[in-house]
């Protein structure tokens, strides 16, 4: 099985393509990796996973990419294509294989690409969220009905501890991660750490992610809210701001799927979404706090998670659960394992 990866996406994933190779090594499968990037292949190379670099997935530096499949990777039973990069010169070459093809989508953008450019014999479609699939399905009924549609979303090894949020005395800590752009969201966190001084809850934000953010500042100084915020453009410092936060903030809609929300659900902390940043495992009142896309609404969560209200703080051992029920590595694993079966024509108790 041929998996084909972009390095941002690796970044994007974390450890989870190394985690999901040998999840499916562990059922029978012989998993290659194909990235653009050098440093994932390092990573990988450590594992009994194989892992090839190519010097790009798409534009001009990929001309060697179909040369490439066809010298080494003719003899593969089915190729995975994360993503839409480079489906210009893979298709054409599992076509010319006759190898079954997986198209996967992990955002909207992705999604869209792939209906724009059809479907051909032997291909299947996956999407890692509802959105993606209801896209799918809405382009290609009669695909839907024969099974050719997938859903097969983002998991994650659960951490072995879960520890409960106990805010009560002591500064509480918000995380968000995302890009900083237009209609992110970070006004409306603001804003709402503005109204929370007002009331004199003591709450700090960090925040993760990249693009420039100087109307943020100027709005943060402007409500004089500077020293609550932190904003952080080093994704390498994510794992220990999730460590020390009680709650992560979705307040953005969700067009690219990551595993952050997901991880912070994990870990038992509070998710708090808004309405207009959700994907299907965020659950109001199960596994999320969903609140209104407005600074009052989401202050109003805030205070009531940093008063200790004994509703909200159970949220975050029923989302610990739900991700460890739903979205676990070997689950996917073995979704995927009979994804492939599918494509592949194979029998019940065939190799």
């Amino acid at each position: 099985m041929l998996h084909i990866v972009t390095g941002e996406m690796f970044s994007r994933f974390g450890r989870m393509f190394r985690e999901l190779g040998l999840a499916l090594t562990d059922l029978g499968g012989h998993i290659t990796f194909l990235t653009d990037s050098e440093r994932a292949r390092e990573q990988l190379d450590i594992t009994p996973l194989e892992a090839r670099a190519t010097p790009s997935l798409s534009g001009w530096r990929s001309w060697g990419l179909g040369r490439a499949l066809t010298r080494e990777f003719g003899r593969c039973d089915v190729a995975h294509l994360w993503g839409a990069a480079g489906l210009a010169v893979v298709r054409p070459w599992a076509q010319r294989e006759e190898i079954p093809l997986l198209l996967h989508a992990t955002s909207e953008h992705e999604a869209e690409t792939i209906t724009k450019r059809g479907l051909r014999a032997g291909d299947h479609v996956a999407g890692m969220c509802d959105a993606h699939c209801d896209r799918f399905h809405v382009r290609w009924p009669t695909l839907g009905q024969s099974g050719a549609i997938h859903a097969l979303p983002p998991a994650l090894l659960p951490p072995p501890e879960v520890r409960d949020v106990s805010p009560r005395g002591r500064t509480l800590g918000l995380v968000w991660r995302g890009r900083f752009e237009p209609g992110c969201g970070l006004e409306l966190m603001v804003h709402a750490l503005s109204r929370l001084a007002e009331r004199h809850i003591d709450a700090q934000l960090v925040t993760i992610g990249q693009g420039p953010a100087p109307d943020i500042w100027a709005l943060a100084r402007r409500l004089q809210v500077s020293g609550r915020i932190s904003l952080v453009g080093d994704p390498g410092i994510w794992d220990r701001a999730l460590e020390g936060a009680d709650v992560f903030l979705a307040t953005r809609r969700e067009t690219t799927v990551s595993l952050a929300g997901m991880l912070a659900m994990s870990l038992g902390r509070i998710v708090i979404a808004t309405g207009d940043a959700l994907p299907e495992w965020y659950v109001d009142g199960e596994t999320a706090l969903c609140v209104d896309p407005q600074p009052g609404a989401i202050a109003e969560a805030i205070r009531r998670i940093a008063e200790g209200d004994p509703n909200l703080l159970a949220l975050g051992r029923s989302a610990a659960r739900y991700v460890r029920d739903m979205y676990s590595l070997p689950k996917l694993a073995e979704r995927l394992m009979d994804t492939y079966a599918a494509m592949c024509g194979w029998g019940e108790g065939s190799q």
